[in-house]
Order: C-alpha cells, then sequence, then structure tokens
C-alpha cells in the first residue's frame, strides 16, 4: 500500500471537513499494518472500493483538480 498517497489523501479530506471517510481510511490503514496476511487482503478491498468514483470519487476537493484528484485514488487503488 502506499502510504504517501494514503496519508495525501486522508490530509485533503480533512482539510476538506471530510472527517468521517478521513477516519475510515485512516483506521483502516491502521489495521491493514498489523493484520494477517488474509485479513489484509479485507481491509485492502475495503480501501480500494472507497477509491471508487462514486464514494470518494463523488466529493469535491478544493486543493486539487478533479484529475489529480481522481489520480490519488487511482494510484491507492493499485497499490493496494
Amino acid at each position: 500500500m502506499n502510504i504517501t498517497v494514503l496519508n495525501q489523501i486522508i490530509d485533503l479530506l480533512r482539510n476538506n471537513k471530510f472527517f468521517e471517510e478521513a477516519d475510515t481510511l485512516d483506521e483502516l490503514s491502521s489495521k491493514y499494518c498489523f493484520a494477517t496476511i488474509e485479513h489484509k487482503k479485507e481491509i485492502a478491498q475495503k480501501i480500494k472500493s472507497m477509491c471508487h468514483v462514486k464514494w470518494l470519487g463523488d466529493i469535491y476537493i478544493n486543493d486539487i483538480t478533479i484529475k489529480e484528484w481522481y489520480g490519488l485514488l487511482d494510484k491507492l487503488s493499485k497499490s493496494v
């Protein structure tokens, strides 16, 4: 999992007051770090599903363009 991209997404979400989404991603990443291989796959799938255009992709982020936002989500999705 690309921790740099994940942290950037979490920061952008918090800066734009999407605290629930940021906290969910943060919690999933913490669980991922300490999970067994079987659980890592499950957690990775949850993170990947959040990167979908109909979930986090629906959120408007003020600090970057929509293309950059989709690019970050795509990088995170591919890294898990």
